[in-house]
């Protein structure tokens, strides 16, 4: 019984943190339920067990993933009740302003560091991502970056000129397999991330958040909002599997972020066709600019002659755009 799940579990597409934490609570409720693995009882006892010490609405969302996926593989998903979600407490999403990130880079003097915290920010990698980084995932000739992302998905995104830039003088000599930044853990760069904290708010004493390296993901989120990006481009961009994922950022401009939210979840506007315009089918610049009421065509900037010479506008371009 035991082999069948760890066999189950190895097959999957989950990603490697995943499945150690699922065979992990395997082995956990094997030892506790040895002779009757199969009962009602069981699921409670197990969940109470699990969820222990701080956070507990955390580790009560994995243990009901665990126990659904254990059913279901020994085809007894008919036995667990129905076991509601814990509510989880509202969280206060640290970010940093495009000022206060080129203050960090300025007075950050390790060049890796400076350049992990270019990547976290103006591509939204998610730490484990970019710790695993390899030089066969960049292509530093048409400016992408492809690599595996949370839930195993492959994802892939534009690479801004200055990265790219800094990326080939940085993978010089670098072989296809070797990582971009070598013997460089999350542990790691959290811990350098904390010293330029340091650093940062003697300098800048009324400096009070916590420097972390998801806050730079948040920071590309709320950049592209306060530039007025649609919620559905900033989704595709940040990879959210949902868009009520993408709404947690209404705290920072929550009537730009709800209206368009309530105009997604109320059908106001056809998502797909929004979608496929802006992403999937090429787009004309006609399309894309408003006309002012000398006549003349602008959006923001563009007009025809200057900044995009070519009548087809497609996500990479919008994205270069915005940095």
């Amino acid at each position: 019984m035991r082999d069948l799940f760890r066999e189950q579990i190895e097959k999957s597409n989950l990603s490697l943190s995943t499945k150690t934490m699922y065979l992990r609570l395997g082995k956990h409720y094997n030892s506790m339920f040895k002779e009757r693995p199969f009962d009602k009882e069981n699921i409670e006892n197990f969940m109470h067990s699990s969820n222990t010490k701080n956070g507990q609405s955390r580790n009560h969302n994995v243990t009901r993933a665990f126990l659904k996926r254990y059913y279901t593989i020994y085809d007894k998903l008919h036995l667990i009740p129905h076991i509601p979600k814990p509510e989880r407490k509202s969280r206060i999403i640290t970010y940093y302003t495009p000022q206060e990130i080129g203050m960090l880079r300025d007075i950050c003097a390790d060049k890796k560091l400076k350049l992990i915290i270019l990547l976290l920010y103006k591509v939204g990698f998610r730490i484990s991502e970019l710790c695993n980084l390899k030089r066969k995932n960049l292509d530093l000739i048409n400016g992408k970056v492809r690599f595996i992302g949370k839930g195993n998905k492959e994802a892939e995104m534009e690479l801004t000129n200055d990265i790219v830039e800094q990326l080939k003088e940085w993978c010089a000599g670098l072989n296809a397999e070797d990582k971009v930044f070598n013997k460089t853990g999350r542990v790691t760069v959290w811990r350098k991330l904390k010293q330029l904290e340091g650093m940062f708010k003697l300098v800048n004493p009324e400096f009070n958040k916590n420097i972390h390296p998801h806050g730079f993901r948040h920071s590309l989120a709320t950049e592209l909002l306060d530039r007025d990006v649609d919620i559905t481009i900033i989704k595709e961009i940040m990879r959210h599997s949902n868009i009520e994922t993408t709404s947690i950022y209404a705290h920072i401009k929550q009537p730009k972020v709800w209206a368009a939210y309530k105009q997604v979840m109320e059908g106001e506007k056809n998502v797909k066709d929004e979608y496929r315009r802006i992403i999937g089918e090429e787009v004309k610049v006609e399309e894309v600019r408003e006309s002012d009421d000398s006549g003349n065509k602008e959006d923001e900037g563009l007009v025809e002659g200057e900044g995009l010479q070519s009548e087809e506008l497609v996500l990479p371009d919008l994205y270069r755009l915005w940095f």
